[in-house]
């Protein structure tokens, strides 16, 4: 009789273990989803190469993600005063996760160069706003308009003599601009 006692207890033990963990994960589920969605950017959509930043998407959040349709030119490294001949000639591509993380209609080799490109118009002129870019495996140069402003690794169009840059920079945006490439 104090084998089967023992029986019960064990099973009713594992079973309230197994139930107080459950109801523990309820609990906690909707904070860990808050949090995972509040440490999302806010992002604004582009469309054709373009977008337009309003003070209003910044009501919510100081970080806006620049997603949608951005011009794409792949095995191209364009210099600043070579895009505006090209952009009529680029295709489309979505400005996040890089040229492989969607299907398109192109098949992209996972090693290989492009130049992204994007036209910002601003509400207002800048004034103290800046771009974050963050640690990605890849080499990189970044311009605003036709200045150079960071880079990340050794841009080139022959792999072998490339190299990611895998560092982080934040890239203030010169005051006083209301629209820039």
């Amino acid at each position: 009789m104090a084998a089967l006692r023992k029986y019960h207890m064990d099973i009713w033990s594992k079973a309230l273990s197994i139930a107080l963990f459950f109801v523990t994960m309820l609990l906690f589920m909707p904070l860990i989803y808050h949090f995972s969605m509040a440490l999302q950017p806010t992002t604004k959509q582009a469309y054709d190469g373009q977008v337009t930043i309003q003070a209003s998407d910044f009501s919510s959040r100081q970080t806006l993600a620049l997603v949608g349709d951005w011009s794409f030119f792949w095995k191209q490294l364009l210099e600043p005063d070579q895009l505006q001949g090209s952009i009529k000639k680029s295709t489309f591509i979505k400005g996040r996760g890089g040229w492989q993380s969607s299907t398109y209609n192109q098949d992209y080799d996972a090693i290989g160069f492009a130049t992204y490109h994007l036209d910002v118009a601003l509400e207002k002129d800048a004034n103290n706003l800046a771009i974050r870019i963050p640690k990605i495996e890849s080499a990189y140069r970044l311009y605003i308009d036709t200045k150079f402003m960071a880079s990340g690794g050794l841009v080139t169009d022959t792999e072998p003599a490339g190299t990611p840059g895998f560092n982080t920079a934040i890239v203030r945006i010169p005051d006083g601009l209301n629209t820039f490439l």
